[in-house]
């Protein structure tokens, strides 16, 4: 089900399932408790489906680096894309954000003004790879920020939130496909810290696993894993554990959420001993969403930056 192979004996992955198929299968499994509108699911169903299908057109990318740079710049610190920029081909990336306008669109209308982003100066060819350029750079946060200081979300007519939410869901093909060939390569064991190793952004979700009770951090754009440290925060590396605390509810049995009194964020991570079986973290995270309001509701928030559709 998972891309996983054994390198210097650590468990590696990269966190979706191989083929759209096979998240398929998983998806369903969870959909007879999922407890979320059915035109919801239908969207996301689509939007996996624009994943893997564009991920199969940009081919299997090789990763930019050999064993022995990664390693070198995961010992000086480096996330492998810093300072670079992920290989996006222009008019494929508004291609694949044509289709999760149309696809967003079709669950509500009134974010039918998201085909406006398609006729902004800053998106068409000649300025596209400017754009892809400066998105390198963005979280969540900066992406919202740069869609407000752009005026994107008043030409759209939505929340910021959701524009951004939108702009980095078309970079997902480019950003996986070469998360999967890059995690083929290397366990990542040399990265000690709460980011990704690949390209730097935040976790969106975490497991521990089963055999060793390891906690697993999984990047929200790549979805590359690697270990970290279970009594730390990822966000802001509080190590007080007076200040890490976590809850769980009986409706989503194997399913806690960390919070972290010093930057109030909140990580929802599956413990897979618990759940009786190996986890999807991106369909965890999905079907999870009432966990997020509850988190929410105690004035903590996702520290990834950006909020799932609900």
């Amino acid at each position: 089900m998972l891309l996983q192979q054994s390198l210097g004996g650590m468990g590696v992955a990269f966190g979706l399932a191989v083929t759209w198929p096979e998240l398929k299968r998983e998806m369903d499994r969870y959909q007879p408790v999922a407890g979320m509108e059915e035109s919801l699911i239908r969207f996301y169903e689509q939007l996996f489906q624009i994943w893997y299908e564009f991920r199969e057109r940009i081919g299997g990318a090789t990763a930019l680096w050999k064993l022995e740079e990664i390693n070198e710049l995961l010992r000086q610190d480096h996330f492998l894309l810093h300072g670079r920029q992920v290989p996006v081909d222009g008019p494929l990336y508004r291609h694949v954000l044509g289709k999760i306008v149309e696809a967003l669109s079709c669950l509500d209308p009134e974010t039918s003004g998201l085909q406006k982003l398609l006729e902004l100066p800053d998106l068409q060819e000649l300025n596209l790879a400017e754009f892809l350029a400066k998105s390198t750079s963005f979280d969540g946060e900066k992406m919202v920020k740069y869609a407000r200081d752009h005026k994107w979300d008043e030409a759209a007519g939505v929340e910021a939130e959701l524009v951004a939410y939108v702009l980095f869901q078309a970079l997902g093909p480019f950003y996986q496909s070469l998360g999967a060939s890059v995690a083929a390569l290397s366990d990542f064991s040399l990265w000690q810290h709460g980011f990704c190793p690949l390209c730097g952004q935040k976790p969106g979700m975490a497991m521990l696993r089963s055999d060793d009770g390891a906690r697993i951090l999984e990047c929200w754009l790549c979805h590359v894993q690697w270990q970290f440290p279970r009594l730390q925060c990822p966000f802001c590396a509080n190590k007080d554990f007076t200040k890490l605390q976590f809850f769980y509810t009986e409706e989503h049995p194997g399913r806690r959420v960390q919070l972290c009194d010093c930057c109030k964020s909140y990580l929802k991570t599956a413990v897979t001993r618990e759940i009786g079986r190996e986890v999807i973290l991106e369909l965890e995270n999905i079907f999870t969403v009432q966990l997020d309001y509850l988190a929410r509701r105690e004035g903590y928030l996702p520290g990834e930056g950006l909020t799932l559709l609900s």
